[in-house]
């Protein structure tokens, strides 16, 4: 009887560390997935911060173009005007 319990309990530990085995190999698999969804997020974050630098660049640029415009019109009108009188 002793044997038999005892034959039972060996198993039933060899099948916990199978368990806790397999259990690791998920957690490994879990944590490295992880590590590549941060890489993959922060590459995102450096894209998003490049993409925001490049359109305020461009922004500012049309802006700048804009008031140039504005400030030519300007000029051409008083020139215009000066000229009439």
């Amino acid at each position: 009887l002793k044997a038999m319990y005892a034959s039972r309990l060996m198993q039933s530990i060899a099948d916990q560390l199978e368990v806790i085995a397999m259990q690791k190999i998920k957690v490994e698999q879990a944590l490295q997935e992880y590590i590549e969804a941060t890489k993959d997020a922060s590459a995102l974050v450096k894209l998003k911060e490049r993409k925001l630098a490049e359109y305020q660049q461009y922004s500012d640029s049309e802006d700048a173009k804009f008031l140039d415009e504005l400030s030519v019109q300007a000029r051409t009108r008083r020139e215009l005007w000066n000229a009439k009188e």
